[in-house]
């Protein structure tokens, strides 16, 4: 049996419902939970709600690790600690997964004009609609030529940004990186197996302070596009799931 190490990011505490009903559908495999929180022990209000999230998480599936990170880096920084904290041979593949921000203004990827939740649930259900859909994904990214499984409407090609470019260019270099695949998944929630994150391991990057929702141009970014490179570089194909809704 397949065993998957799965991260969520409840930067939201508030959305930890809504994961954990996705959540349910993994199946046919073994797997292991980390959950990394923010919470602002200042806000007497918010740690309440913390302590409260931490029982729904333990109770849902109580060998969960819940891990209290500092509010930086976005999701990224604490999925490469959650990387470094384990050991990735003991993984098959790894889900990663955060919580997002309602945005109320308009967005346009690939001609479409969207707003609110629709970037957030698009991309989780692509991975986790329901059973049938992560058994699909599990399926497919067990076969030997596929590294990793994404959306299909927000595998999107790079923009001439900072972090599509000059970022992304020497953290290439730092990776030893020779892959110019030019598309990278836009909101990082994916499927890949485990051992294309290795080379990430020896990645040191660290951010001076809080992170601030909407900011572009941080190396943060660049390695959120740096995933379906690796991938490439690798010598793996990537999978795109369709939009079934």
């Amino acid at each position: 049996m397949k065993k998957v190490l799965v991260h969520l990011h409840l930067f939201y505490l508030n959305q930890w419902s809504y994961f954990a009903e996705k959540l349910s559908n993994i199946d046919d495999c073994d797997w292991d939970l980390f959950v990394t929180v923010c919470p602002n022990e200042d806000d007497y209000d918010e740690y309440e709600k913390f302590e409260e999230t931490q029982k729904d998480i333990l109770s849902f599936k109580p060998d969960a690790k819940i891990i209290t990170v500092e509010n930086a880096g976005y999701d990224i920084l604490p999925f490469l600690n959650v990387l470094k904290s384990v050991n990735l041979d003991d993984y098959d593949f790894v889900l990663k997964l955060h919580t997002k921000g309602m945005r109320n203004e308009v967005l346009n990827f690939n001609g479409i004009p969207f707003c609110g939740a629709f970037w957030m649930k698009r991309l989780v259900d692509s991975m986790l609609y329901s059973k049938e859909i992560f058994t699909q994904n599990l399926k497919i990214l067990s076969r030997e030529e596929y590294g990793m499984v994404v959306d299909s409407f927000f595998y999107i090609n790079l923009q001439n940004y900072p972090e599509d470019t000059t970022l992304l260019d020497e953290l290439k270099k730092q990776l030893n990186i020779k892959s110019q695949h030019r598309k990278f998944l836009a909101g990082s929630m994916f499927f890949i197996k485990a051992s294309i994150l290795k080379r990430l391991l020896n990645l040191n990057i660290s951010c001076p302070g809080k992170t601030a929702t909407g900011n572009i141009g941080t190396i943060f970014h660049a390695v959120e596009r740096v995933f379906t490179i690796l991938t490439d570089d690798e010598g793996y194909n990537i999978y795109t799931v369709p939009m079934f809704y």
